[in-house]
This record gives C-alpha cells, sequence and structure tokens, in this order.
C-alpha cells in the first residue's frame, strides 16, 4: 500500500535487534532489514564514480560470457527493453549503465542461488550511447556493451511526451495493486513478470502548466520473495523507464507457490503485489 511511510514505519523498532523482531512480526517490509540504497551510485555522473560508489572499485574485465538483449536502434529512449544474462559461475549481481545518461547508473539487481543470473527491465536512454551490462562474480567486475542508436534526437523530454502515452494506456486497464505478478512455470524454471505503477521522475522536466521543475520521484529498493524467503532485490535510479518492468527466472518453484514483489521509493511510500505460480 502507498499510504505506509518509511518515517512511520521506522519508529516501531529501534536498532538492529528491534529490526529484525519487526520483520519477523510483519511490522516492517523486508527491506529496512537490507543494505541503505547506494545514493552516491546512483547520483554519480561518470560511470567511474558509479562503479566505485557501488563496489569501490571500477576496474572492468571484458567477458564473453555476458549476453545484452536490447534494441540496436530506439526510436523511443525513454523505454528501452533490455536482458541481461550470464553464464559466469557465482554471480552476485547485475548492474545495468548507460554510458552518456547524466546519472549512468540506472539499476542494480542482487541475486541469490534461488535465481538465474538474468534480469530483463526497461531503461531510459537519452542519448546515442553504450548500454554496459556490470556483474560481480568471483570479486571481480566483468562486462560487456552493446551501442544503442537514439533516433527521436537527443531530447528525453520529447521521447517522454510522444512515448508514455501507449504505456500509460496499458497501465490503467490493471488490477489496483501497485505492481501486478505474472509467475509461470516452464520445466524447472518459473518465470516472473513484474509490472509497477509509478512515475519514475527524474527530476530534470518542467510542469507543461506552471513551468517549474517536476521533483525527482523514483522506486530505489525492490525486494522479491518466493514464499516468504528474499530471492532477489534491486537497487533502482531515475534511469529506470516509467512504470517499470521486471523479469527473472526462479529455480526450484512449483505451481501454487507464492510470489511477492515490494518497493520503496525516495519519498518513503512503498508497494507490492502478489501472484501464484501457475
Amino acid at each position: 500500500m502507498r499510504s505506509i511511510k518509511r518515517r512511520t514505519l521506522l519508529k516501531v523498532a529501534v536498532g538492529g535487534y528491534a529490526v529484525a523482531m519487526a520483520v519477523g512480526a510483519g511490522l516492517l517490509v523486508p527491506w529496512y532489514a537490507l543494505a541503505a540504497w547506494p545514493k552516491e551510485a546512483f547520483n554519480a555522473k561518470a560511470v567511474g564514480d558509479a562503479l566505485n560508489n557501488l563496489y569501490q572499485s571500477d576496474a572492468l574485465v571484458d567477458s564473453g560470457n555476458i549476453k545484452i538483449k536490447t534494441q540496436q536502434t530506439s526510436t523511443n529512449g525513454a523505454v528501452v527493453p533490455v536482458t541481461i544474462e550470464t553464464s559466469l559461475p557465482n554471480a552476485e549481481s547485475i548492474s545495468v549503465i548507460v554510458e552518456k545518461n547524466t546519472r549512468p547508473l540506472a539499476g542494480q539487481f542482487v541475486l541469490t542461488d534461488a535465481v538465474k543470473p538474468k534480469v530483463s527491465t526497461r531503461i531510459k536512454v537519452a542519448k546515442s550511447s553504450r548500454v554496459m551490462a556490470v556483474i560481480k562474480a568471483d570479486g571481480k567486475l566483468h562486462t560487456a556493451a552493446q551501442e544503442v542508436e537514439v533516433t527521436v534526437g537527443d531530447d528525453l523530454d520529447q521521447a517522454l511526451a510522444q512515448g508514455m502515452d501507449t504505456l500509460r494506456r496499458l497501465i490503467v486497464d490493471l488490477p489496483g495493486s501497485s505492481v501486478t505478478v505474472s509467475a509461470k512455470l516452464k520445466g524447472d524454471v518459473a518465470v516472473i513478470k513484474a509490472l509497477f505503477r509509478h512515475p519514475m521522475a527524474t527530476g530534470n522536466r518542467k510542469d507543461k502548466n506552471t513551468g517549474e521543475l517536476i521533483p525527482e520521484h523514483v522506486i530505489t529498493e525492490v525486494v522479491c520473495e518466493h514464499n516468504g524467503k528474499i530471492v532477489m532485490t534491486a537497487n533502482w535510479g531515475a534511469g529506470i523507464s516509467e512504470n517499470p518492468f521486471l523479469s527473472f527466472d526462479l529455480v526450484g518453484a512449483r505451481k501454487g507457490d507464492s510470489v511477492k514483489v515490494s518497493w520503496v521509493d525516495n519519498k518513503g511510500e512503498t508497494g507490492s503485489g502478489e501472484g501464484q505460480i501457475k
């Protein structure tokens, strides 16, 4: 529910023990027990600074074991689908970086053994740029990249204005939850898809009526659970598209199992959605 506020919840529990007890009792959503959102990494203006703040290193190793599936040419830089997958062993996290965005780091996905090292989402690409995948595995940062040419000028505001109406029409017909979750078993893997209702405002656009900047309003943290156990978390920034999409592959699942996806944003608003594996 969006009405729950971070500051209100934090008053319930003080100290690590109290937080743990509150999570166990269902008083706090799981992300309050996790590491803080890496603000400096998402506000960094350069790729190296983002990596240093996120991983305490910017040493990258090129890898042929990372696949990036995205549009080579996009007519709408506001919504660029991207799928990143790796065959690297012991992958711990997947980060998505748009090299020429003002703030390059779009998102980080922290993995567990319960998910395959593969994620899909939609990102903003302000101008023609390399889209980079950075995989942390065995203590090293592995990378691959693909060029994306944006043909609707270099103006992301124009792309947003032209490209979001269709997506909004799709979103308006969704059920009332702030996250719609679908989960379908394919062999021994459940494909989880989540569609969020959220503006993901960058803080750079102006209100057409007042001329004032629209304040930044972005989902910062996402928690994915399988039968009440956390299987993946994500840190997001303004580089994730409006009304975000997330897909990942869950292993060890069965029909009838529950999947829950929850989020919190930079204003302390929260939301969640649940589904059953079919």
